[in-house]
C-alpha cells in the first residue's frame, strides 16, 4: 500500500519530499546526453564504433529497427525521433547551421518540423544535388550568405 505518491517522494526536501530521484526521468536526462554527444562529437573510439554498427546517430530518428540492435542503442532510439513518446529531444533541439558542413540540405531537419525532402518531394525527385550538405550550396561573403543552387563542375 502507497501511503505517498512517487511524486512527492521525488520532491526535494526543502519542498516536502524525500529528494528521491525519479529513476524514469533521470534515465531520459542520461540518453540524451548520450544522443547530444553522439551528435556533436566527430571522433572517438566509441563514435567509430557506434558508426560501423549502426550507421551513426542520424539513424536514431529512423523507424528500422535491427535485430542486432544493443539494448542501450534501443533505449537511445526510444527517446529519438519517431519512436513512441520520443520526439521529446527532437522537439527541444535547435540545429545551429553554422558553416554547414555537418547538415544534410534534403536529409536533416534544419528548417521547419520536417526535411525538405519531405516537405518538397517533387522537387527532391527531380534535383540532381541530392547528398549535398548546406555548405555546397552557398558561401559566406562577409556578414550574408549567398545561396548559389547552380551545380559547379566537379560536383555531380
Amino acid at each position: 500500500m502507497a501511503w505517498v505518491s512517487w511524486n512527492t517522494v521525488c520532491k526535494n526536501r526543502e519542498s516536502g519530499g524525500l529528494g528521491v530521484k525519479d529513476v524514469e526521468k533521470f534515465n531520459k536526462a542520461l540518453l540524451g546526453k548520450w544522443k547530444w554527444r553522439s551528435g556533436l562529437e566527430e571522433e572517438g573510439l566509441w563514435i567509430d564504433i557506434v558508426n560501423s554498427k549502426y550507421g551513426s546517430w542520424k539513424s536514431l530518428d529512423s523507424i528500422d529497427s535491427k535485430k542486432c540492435e544493443s539494448r542501450w542503442w534501443r533505449d537511445l532510439r526510444s527517446i529519438s525521433g519517431n519512436s513512441e513518446g520520443g520526439q521529446w529531444f527532437n522537439k527541444n533541439l535547435i540545429w545551429s547551421v553554422g558553416s554547414g558542413s555537418k547538415i544534410y540540405f534534403w536529409e536533416d531537419v534544419w528548417v521547419g518540423v520536417t526535411t525538405l525532402k519531405v516537405t518538397y518531394p517533387r522537387i527532391y525527385a527531380n534535383s540532381i544535388q541530392k547528398n549535398l550538405k548546406i555548405q555546397d550550396f552557398g558561401e559566406w561573403q562577409g556578414q550574408n550568405w549567398n545561396w548559389n543552387f547552380f551545380l559547379e563542375k566537379g560536383m555531380v
